[in-house]
């Protein structure tokens, strides 16, 4: 799914292994006073008389600068104990799913008391942007470019956003420009480096990832992005013990990394292990309760546990936020059905298709819906063919569909005019199914987004009602 991430790394934020060392230490001068050595006690000379006058008086000028300067000291240690407060905030993305308004406040604050600060301006961004307010987002990065056109970090996430919109050539351009040496740009950047990982891993091009995510570690030793961009190549790459190798290592400098537990829950439903994977599941839900992947992975076991009511409370907390994405709304039509609501399970599935009209597996659960649970004989027909008529000719799939569909004419034929009166036990014995349950493909092939993979043809789906979207790790 679609949930853009906090950047955490891209907030300029101090390491976890790192101290935040407060700059900033004055050189106190003291004024030295003038003694009259030791004739002093028959009385000063003339010339000791006016020597100590003059020291005098350079004392008194040096006063008031020594109090600037402390003075200055003192603003400049306020401002970074603010910023160092608002940064603790955001480096927490459990804090800042709290109190992400508090840690708004206050960079407005510093903005306004200081308006060239580009890192309040540049925060401010990335605060809007892990609400999905991408205009306000753009507004805030501009600003920052306006203060320092050099700033790397925002230009790189202007990119990201171009990317987004449409334009991946001209994305790919301005990121390729901010990691060129030549151009006055820098090898090791980490928000580009990370955003062409990404591209890099849509494209399938694994060389050119792990080259990215690697460039970045060079410059970055902690950066957490840069660990699930090359842990997710190894993953995608079907490489999953290098990829759990790699997320292990980066969970042990990092525990509390929600995107790489969440990777790490499908690297152990990759080796079949469902228990290693739900608690990675939750440990990511731990560390960030808002992370949107973590909680639809967790739905998605708890679909195949049976689980039904879990995950229909997980799917109402993710439509809040994505109340229009058809996979989500089809997928907690099937956790109605599981405690079977059956016709608020329909309007789901007719919801989905009516989001994305090509989405052909919510066709398919209104067939089986229909066949199966409600004895709606004439709207299962109607679906079944349906869905028929997107399947390729031969195959699996649509052997599967020809028997249901003859099942199901056999008992319309059956009962006569009244064919959509319910029979006792609805005809499902001739569907020579695998007996597979919804969410069984929990534990097959998962994706992200970004970067998404084209999804598996008809033909080689399972004989079973759709699943909801496989679990997916959250795009850096």
């Amino acid at each position: 799914m679609v949930s853009p991430p906090l950047n955490l790394q891209g907030m300029k934020l101090p390491s976890m292994s790192r101290t935040l060392v407060l700059l900033g230490l004055l050189g106190w001068l003291l004024p030295l006073s003038a003694c009259a050595g030791p004739t002093a006690e028959r009385g000063p000379s003339p010339e000791a008389t006016e020597a100590h006058a003059d020291t005098t008086t350079e004392s008194a000028s040096k006063k008031p600068t020594a109090k600037a300067k402390a003075s200055k000291a003192r603003a400049a240690k306020a401002k970074r104990d603010e910023m160092a407060e608002v940064l603790a905030i955001i480096g927490s993305p459990k804090e800042l799913a709290a109190r992400a308004d508090e840690a708004s406040a206050k960079l407005r604050s510093i903005a306004k008391k200081d308006p060239k600060n580009v890192l309040a301006h540049y925060n401010l961004g990335l605060i809007a942007w892990s609400r999905g307010d991408r205009q306000s987002a753009a507004a805030s990065w501009k600003q920052a470019l306006s203060i320092n056109a050099n700033y790397l970090p925002a230009r790189a996430r202007l990119a990201h956003l171009k990317l987004i919109q449409g334009d991946k050539d001209g994305a790919v351009k301005d990121l390729k420009r901010i990691i060129d040496k030549e151009a006055g740009g820098d090898p090791y950047q980490a928000e580009a480096r990370n955003i062409l990982a990404e591209i890099a891993i849509s494209e399938r091009r694994w060389e050119d990832a792990r080259r990215h995510a690697r460039n970045v570690l060079l410059g970055d030793a902690d950066n957490m992005n840069a660990y699930l961009n090359l842990a997710l190549t190894y993953f995608r790459h079907r490489l999953v013990d290098t990829a759990l190798l790699i997320a292990d290592t980066a969970l042990k400098r990092r525990p509390d990394a929600a995107a790489l537990h969440n990777l790490m829950g499908l690297i152990y439903l990759k080796k079949d292990n469902s228990r290693l994977a739900m608690n990675s599941f939750s440990k990511a839900l731990a560390a960030n309760p808002s992370l949107v992947d973590a909680k639809l992975n967790l739905a998605a076991l708890e679909l195949s546990y049976g689980d039904f009511q879990s995950a229909l409370a997980r799917f109402d907390s993710v439509l809040g936020l994505l109340p229009n994405d058809p996979e989500i709304v089809m997928s907690r039509a099937v956790a109605l059905r599981g405690l079977e609501r059956y016709d608020e399970a329909s309007e789901g599935y007719k919801k989905a298709l009516a989001l994305d009209s090509g989405y052909v597996q919510a066709q398919y659960n209104l067939c089986v819906l229909h066949h199966q649970y409600t004895s709606k004989w004439n709207e299962a027909l109607a679906n079944c063919q349906a869905y028929a008529a997107t399947l390729p000719k031969r195959g699996k799939k649509r052997r599967e569909l020809n028997r249901r569909i003859r099942s199901i004419k056999s008992t319309i034929e059956a009962l006569g005019p009244d064919e959509d009166e319910e029979a006792t036990e609805p005809e499902v014995g001739v569907d020579e199914s695998d007996g597979e349950s919804e969410g069984a493909d929990a534990t097959g092939e998962v994706e992200e987004t970004p970067p998404v993979e084209a999804p598996p043809k008809a033909e080689d789906q399972e004989n079973a009602e759709a699943a909801p979207p496989a679990p997916t790790p959250e795009s850096p």
